[in-house]
């Protein structure tokens, strides 16, 4: 189902507030980097508004429902991404305590 009676910006701020309310529950952070954030924001903005669901811009819709799932934002492979490199596909979500590049240590 698409979201066409809203407007992209409505659709940007939703899906902002959204992610937003996820990083305080799970203990994730977005991006430090907020070109890359607004960057992604806006793909899954497109998205949503395109196909109906906020589908991870960085990766290929397939047509297949159930396969597609699993790349809505936050997507099924983040947590794994995140713990293996410090920062998701697409670089919107970092560890908790990820302050520097990816790879360097902190503190």
């Amino acid at each position: 189902m698409k979201q066409n009676n809203k407007s992209l910006p409505e659709i940007l701020a939703a899906i902002r507030s959204r992610l937003e309310r996820y990083t305080q529950r799970s203990g994730f952070r977005f991006n430090t980097d907020s070109d890359t954030v607004d960057e992604v924001l806006a793909g899954l903005a497109s998205r949503q508004q395109q196909f109906g669901k906020a589908y991870c811009p960085c990766r290929l819709l397939t047509g297949n429902a159930a396969v597609d799932a699993r790349i809505v934002c936050p997507c099924s492979f983040h947590r794994a991404e995140i713990a293996r490199d410090g920062v998701c596909h697409c670089k919107l979500f970092t560890g908790p305590l990820m302050d520097s590049a990816p790879g360097e240590k902190n503190g």
